[in-house]
């Protein structure tokens, strides 16, 4: 018989002890009323502020556990799915785990393997968090016994998840995985532990997976959300949403790295969950282009499909000091958040080896910050004063705030003069403002705008307060040659809700006109409109945007900046998939180039990005003035094909011209418009198409790269090219 040390029974008494006076966990509910400051929809300006990222702490028993099984073979990634279950009064954890040495999966019953791997499914169970148990659940055999905790086998890239939403109890756990890219799977579970059969989801492509997927249901859009990746030569992140958990629809790319990083650093993962009014998600940057590890930063969406990084390059659970468990990989955790004492829990994956092979391990640990602690706004300057107001906003209880107050923190109402609190030194989460000799209860049903005064003091977050939107347009578009029909509509629930609008730029008031119908826009038209909702006084947030109307001749620009390419001269730096010939004779003025391909594939010619006398660089700066006319002459041997032009951001990804003539037999000039102002819409409107993993239109042509000319689906076999030039034109 074992007996304990004094020591032992000293250690022991000390965790009991703590884990008595710590209060019991909670998952962190949405909560339309709660607003973090990070959500840019909240404020409506900044003085003297800055947004930083809130404070991690780790625990010291990190790692919580080893890989000290003998099936723990590879907890590669452990890829940490965590839920705390308030009735069993336990921490659930599904983890990861590859069987990469032969002999281990020649140990599994009936070994099968996916990628060369074995996997299992772990699973284990804390009440604390610190101290963890494995459960021998007793399903999968392996080295001859099932006392292990396996709870699947085959599944690949896990995310689990529980689903208070389906009303079949034997289906309340969903998981979602892949075996390989484009072979998404699912498997549903009454427990977490019994998991049925394999299903395959409809509506994935073959580049969709093999990333930590992770899914939930979501309360606010009456779906499943599902996030994977999207490989299409780098790394970007992919969503998916669902009613049936059968059927999904992409959404497509909804994140991806900055131009500037580029393939170097890449989105990897990106688990997600509710937060307050929003969404907040762990995204993992992949820096395969350094040394190979891999951040964890934070984003933030306000709908799951548009996503912004809060601090891009900037590690929100920050690695550990060389040699440490988690100095090389982050890993986040899928789930729900879980709040105790005042922290949110995050377990995430900590891992000492850079993000490549399959013999490594990603040990679980747990890192700590302040509830709504994700970032926060302070003065700019240590000893300054930072100001924050914010957009107008429903008040529908106590106003409460989330920061942390050396010095003090005031709070005004700006349509409510003497409305004034004070908040002095302290950490607060959801602490209340007292108004001295003011009834709070009389702002109730009005929409204010906040005046935050930050001294010594940052915040993170207020409550008591709904959003309203703001009005949408029926288009993108901010110019236009042609009278534009503009129509306003209100994108909540839209009982008894009133759009008042102005057309003369002073703002929308409840004596406004109403919106009952598109707005006839023939001139420049600065447009405010606001929603007024029933029984509430004052407006919401304004939709206010200015139309340009733009003639559509340019003016004569004595002398426009033209680089053309007439390849008259041997030596082109042009490149042709998959064989480009130079001619010297019989183009339109000389020398021309003839690009083909066989096996039906299209051809294409391009200028790499990299080309010594390319037209790599920041359009508007090359070539000045207002935009550039893109003219060449092509033909082919057989008329009727389409055929496309293709611009990159460096040689990333492309919008594309496809508004072009057919081939013809004889040389014919085309020209495409580009215009350096366009918005993203703008540009769709013009004729240019976004591609699926493609940057906005000005991150594009501010960093232009790669061009192509392309011939289309139907485009033939081979085409040829002249007379290539971009002349820059003025309004």
């Amino acid at each position: 018989m074992k007996f304990l040390t004094v020591r032992s029974l000293v250690v022991l008494w000390v965790l009991v002890a703590v884990a008595a006076r710590a209060a019991a966990p909670q998952l962190v509910a949405p909560d339309r009323t709660k607003q973090l400051v990070l959500d840019p929809r909240v404020i409506q300006s900044v003085t003297h502020a800055k947004l930083t990222l809130g404070t991690i702490e780790k625990d010291p028993h990190n790692p919580l556990f080893r890989a000290d099984q003998p099936w723990e073979n590879a907890l590669n990634n452990l890829y940490p799915n965590v839920l705390w279950d308030a009735d069993a009064q336990r921490f659930k954890l599904w983890y990861k785990c590859v069987l990469t040495d032969k002999n281990v999966i020649a140990q599994m019953a009936d070994p099968v393997t996916i990628h060369e791997q074995g996997w299992f499914l772990l699973y284990a169970t804390s009440r604390d968090g610190i101290a963890w148990e494995k459960p021998a659940v007793g399903q999968f055999g392996f080295g001859g016994s099932r006392a292990n905790n396996a709870v699947a086998r085959d599944t690949p890239n896990v995310g689990v998840f529980r689903d208070p939403h389906d009303p079949d109890a034997t289906r309340r756990f969903k998981m979602v995985y892949d075996v390989g890219l484009g072979k998404p799977r699912t498997r549903t579970s009454p427990d977490g532990v019994t998991w049925s059969e394999p299903q395959e989801p409809r509506g994935f492509a073959g580049y969709h997976g093999d990333t930590h997927n992770n899914a939930f249901w979501d309360e606010r859009s009456g779906k499943y959300v599902w996030f994977t990746k999207a490989f299409l030569g780098e790394r970007l992140v992919a969503r998916f949403e669902s009613t049936d958990f059968v059927n999904w629809k992409t959404s497509g790319v909804v994140l991806r790295s900055t131009v500037a990083e580029g393939r170097t650093h890449q989105t990897y993962c990106l688990p997600v969950f509710p937060y307050a009014n929003g969404y907040l998600g762990f995204v993992m940057m992949y820096h395969v282009g350094t040394d190979r590890a891999v951040d964890c930063e934070l984003a933030w969406s306000p709908d799951t499909v548009t996503w912004t990084r809060v601090a891009p390059g900037t590690a929100f659970i920050p690695r550990g000091p060389k040699g440490s468990y988690d100095s090389a990989c982050i890993y986040a955790p899928s789930g729900p958040a879980i709040a105790q004492d005042g922290k949110l829990l995050i377990f995430y994956g900590g891992d000492f080896f850079p993000h490549q092979g399959w013999k490594r391990h990603c040990l679980p640990a747990l890192a700590r910050v302040r509830v709504d602690g994700f970032a926060g706004y302070e003065p700019s300057t240590p000893g300054g004063e930072a100001t924050l107001i914010t957009q107008p906003l429903l008040v529908t209880g106590p106003l409460q705030v989330s920061a942390d107050v050396r010095g003090s923190l005031n709070v005004s109402v700006l349509e409510e003069p003497g409305f004034t609190g004070t908040l002095v030194g302290g950490d607060v989460t959801d602490g209340e403002i007292k108004w001295p000799g003011r009834d709070t209860a009389t702002l109730r049903g009005k929409m204010v705008r906040l005046k935050f005064t930050l001294r010594d003091a940052k915040l993170y977050a207020f409550r008591g307060l709904e959003m309203v939107p703001a009005p949408v347009a029926s288009t993108g578009v901010r110019q236009f040659t042609e009278p534009l029909d503009l129509s306003l509509s209100f994108p909540g629930a839209t009982n008894g809700v009133v759009l008042r609008h102005t057309t003369d730029g002073s703002e929308p008031t409840a004596s406004s006109p109403v919106v009952r119908g598109p707005l006839r826009l023939a001139q420049t038209t600065r447009v405010r409109a606001r929603a007024f909702l029933p029984g509430v006084t004052g407006g919401g947030p304004e939709f206010d945007a200015v139309f340009t109307r733009r003639e559509p001749r340019h003016a004569t620009w004595p002398t426009p900046v033209t680089q053309t390419f007439t390849f008259d001269q041997p030596g082109t730096e042009w490149r042709g998939a998959d064989k480009l010939e130079q001619r010297a004779t019989g183009g339109v003025a000389g020398g021309y180039l003839t690009v083909s391909r066989g096996g039906g594939l299209r051809p294409f010619a391009y200028l790499p990005h990299n080309a010594t006398n390319g037209l790599a660089g920041d359009w508007p700066v090359k070539f000045g003035g207002s935009g550039a006319h893109l003219s060449f002459h092509t033909r082919a041997t057989e008329a009727g094909g389409g055929f496309q032009v293709e611009l990159f951001a460096r040689d990333l990804a492309p919008w594309t011209y496809a508004r072009l003539p057919r081939f013809t037999t004889a040389w014919q000039r085309v020209t495409v418009p580009v215009r350096w102002d366009w918005n993203d819409a703008e540009a769709e409107a013009a004729g240019w198409v976004r591609g699926l993993a493609a940057f906005s239109w000005r991150d594009t042509i501010t960093h232009l790269g790669r061009v192509v000319v392309a011939a289309g689906a139907s485009g033939g076999a081979s085409f040829d090219l002249d007379e290539f030039s971009v002349t820059a034109f003025a309004d």
